[in-house]
């Protein structure tokens, strides 16, 4: 840019130069003619008189000198010609010049945003090719002046289109940065809400921390994996809390969790207690407890049906994450008859439990996801319970134990198996795959119906892949 203007300096002063020469040389010349003729007027003004002589040689000199002023004029209006064509060239390229460090001007604003690794504006770029059109028009002789600069611009817009793509992966790089530490407040945020209402429900008091958890599932900036985890803890977390109030307060909050319908509630301190469920055809039933101290006073709860009866399915799930949570114990009924109920606790404990009962279709997800059930049972057909059944390649299987939180490893039973075999969570799925059944694994039960996947698979099978992702 510096010797761009230095040049457009020279070339002004050089302007300005051959216009002070010419109209310098033009008045020497004009003045020296005029005192020629001066002098020839004064010599002729002397040859009126009566020395002949005299007045011829005043006659040559005065033809002298008018032959002088006439070619001293004559040279003048030569150099007058001369100078004019060189004024008419050095004022072109002056045209040029200004022209051309408009060019400059606008080259070195695009330079000077590459060097500070950022593109140009748009507008810049318009300008220097309206400043380039304009300098290729001035003259013929500025097209090659005007085709170095396109070259130039051609080459800016090239770098302008890298620090383009390198900005704009610096920005998803960061925009990337910015949403994963929003991610990783909203998930420790909630996670300590969580803690909160956790303990909550060990103190049997609700301070409003679960209300706040149950907002944080709103809040977009949670992975869906955490969101998942904590809507499956914070459902465990209400079902314990809900036996803060009075008996029927919890069967009706528990019903109302469920969306189930509400059996029976009940509190015992008696170590040994039983009682009847009506069980319907193809109902599945809960048993929610709430134990008084020690945590352990359940020591066993089992469901007794009359023989000759189909067979019932039983499934109990832990309460989440929270070490020594009251269990949920159950089954699903595959025909209308009584079962007993029979309770066992430590001595000296107490208890309180509430019953609901549910259709299969609308079982508690929160509760399919961690349910452990014994192995199907071909022979006496009993139900399957929602959501136990995954697919390992195309064979049949039944979820019996989700194993420990984080665990990578789960207990199935391939249908037509008596025996469990661990496999990995993520080689489950909640539909038949396009695989043939593992080595090793039994055919399908020939004398039950084929399971049929339900959406509950699904639910179980993403808690367990989620909850390990949410908690490291």
């Amino acid at each position: 840019m510096i010797s761009q203007c230095f040049q457009l300096f020279i070339v002004r002063c050089t302007v300005v130069l051959t216009v002070l020469l010419c109209a310098g040389a033009t008045r020497s010349a004009d003045e020296e003619a005029l005192r020629w003729l001066d002098q020839a007027d004064a010599l002729l003004e002397t040859t009126y008189g009566t020395y002949p002589a005299r007045e011829r040689d005043g006659l040559a000199q005065a033809k002298t000198l008018i032959e002088r002023a006439t070619q001293a004029r004559a040279r003048v209006e030569a150099e007058a010609g001369a100078l004019s064509a060189r004024l008419a060239t050095v004022r072109t390229r002056l045209e040029v010049a200004e022209a051309a460090h408009v060019c400059s001007t606008r080259l070195r604003r695009i330079r000077d945003q590459h060097l500070r690794e950022q593109p140009a504006a748009p507008r810049d770029f318009d300008r220097l090719a309206r400043a380039i059109h304009k300098l290729r028009r001035t003259a013929p002789e500025a097209r090659p002046i005007a085709d170095r600069y396109a070259g130039l611009q051609k080459d800016l817009a090239d770098q302008d289109r890298h620090l383009r793509a390198v900005a704009v992966d610096r920005d998803q790089l960061e925009q990337a940065r910015r949403a994963r530490l929003r991610a990783r407040v909203a998930v420790d945020k909630s996670l300590a809400l969580l803690d909160l209402a956790r303990a909550d429900a060990r103190a049997q008091k609700d301070s409003g921390a679960l209300h706040h958890v149950q907002l944080s599932l709103h809040d977009t900036t949670l992975p869906d994996a955490v969101r998942s985890y904590i809507a499956h803890e914070a459902f465990h977390v209400a079902r314990q809390l809900a036996f803060a109030g009075s008996d029927e307060d919890a069967g009706r909050s528990l019903a109302a969790l469920t969306e189930g319908d509400l059996l029976r509630t009940a509190r015992t301190s008696s170590r040994h207690n039983s009682f009847t469920i009506k069980a319907q055809a193809g109902r599945c039933y809960a048993l929610f407890t709430a134990m008084g101290e020690p945590q352990s006073a359940l020591i066993d709860v089992r469901f007794f049906r009359r023989r000759g009866t189909p067979g019932l399915t039983p499934f109990s799930s832990d309460g989440g994450r929270e070490a020594g949570a009251p269990r949920v114990f159950g089954f699903c009924s595959p025909a209308t008859f009584a079962v007993r109920v029979k309770t066992v606790l430590s001595p000296g404990a107490s208890a309180r439990h509430a019953v609901v009962a549910f259709d299969p279709v609308a079982f508690p997800p929160h509760l399919v996801a961690r349910l452990a059930v014994p192995p199907p049972d071909c022979a006496h057909h009993r139900p399957v319970v929602p959501g136990t059944v995954a697919y390992w390649g195309k064979q049949p299987v039944t979820v019996v134990d989700p194993g420990p939180e984080g665990a990578l490893l789960v207990q199935v039973v391939p249908w037509g198996s008596a025996e469990a075999v661990q496999v990995s969570r993520r080689e489950l799925s909640a539909k038949p795959g396009e695989k043939p059944a593992p080595a090793g694994a039994a055919p399908g039960c020939s004398a039950a119906p084929a399971p049929r996947p339900d959406a509950l698979a699904g639910m179980r099978l993403r808690y367990l892949v989620d909850e390990r992702d949410a908690t490291q």
